[in-house]
């Protein structure tokens, strides 16, 4: 079941769109205020996250630029009644693709959740092939150079160092389907 995170400091909005995603069959954790949210996302990953942009306190473009800077890529999607002039500008630099205007229409809402959950999976199918790939580019190579790589600190060096790096995003990638 996919997990999202809806954020949005108005009550009913919270309680609507949270309402719909669970009969819709997604797991829904909620969050009255950025800073709540922010909370949850330091111990918690999700598939999605729905967001208000204008919150009191730390508002939804504050929030995506501290997952962003956390290294995390979860796709958002704002949900306003507010777009202000620099909203979509800072949106699109924090690479959020979908907006909803409230109030917002269910089935627009649901159709942009699909959307974006489709893309993630595709993403971590892309990931997951291209780790595949290298994985055995590695293999190939440690096994036909295994005299070069005994001999070259550097290179011995990199193909660890590259074999980590496989083996921390195969594990993200693990985590994703447990």
């Amino acid at each position: 079941m996919k997990k999202i995170l809806v954020i949005d400091d108005d009550v009913l909005v919270l309680r609507a769109i949270s309402k719909l995603l669970t009969m819709n069959n997604y797991n829904v954790t909620e969050a009255k205020s950025g800073e709540e949210a922010a909370g949850i996302l330091s111990s918690a990953d999700f598939d999605l996250i729905v967001s208000d942009i204008r919150m009191a306190g730390m508002d939804g473009i504050q929030l995506v630029e501290r997952l962003r800077s956390s290294g995390k890529n979860t796709p958002v999607i704002f949900v306003t009644g507010y777009a202000s002039e620099n909203a979509p500008v800072e949106a699109y630099r924090l690479e959020v693709k979908d907006y909803v205007l409230k109030p917002f229409d269910k089935d627009d809402l649901l159709r942009k959740v699909e959307k974006n959950l489709a893309l993630r999976e595709a993403e971590f199918a892309k990931k997951g092939d291209l780790c595949r790939t290298v994985r055995g580019l590695v293999r190939d190579f440690e096994k036909n150079n295994s005299m070069n790589i005994y001999e070259n600190e550097n290179l011995k060096k990199f193909i660890s160092e590259l074999n980590a790096a496989l083996f921390a995003e195969e594990k993200e990638q693990a985590k994703k389907y447990e």
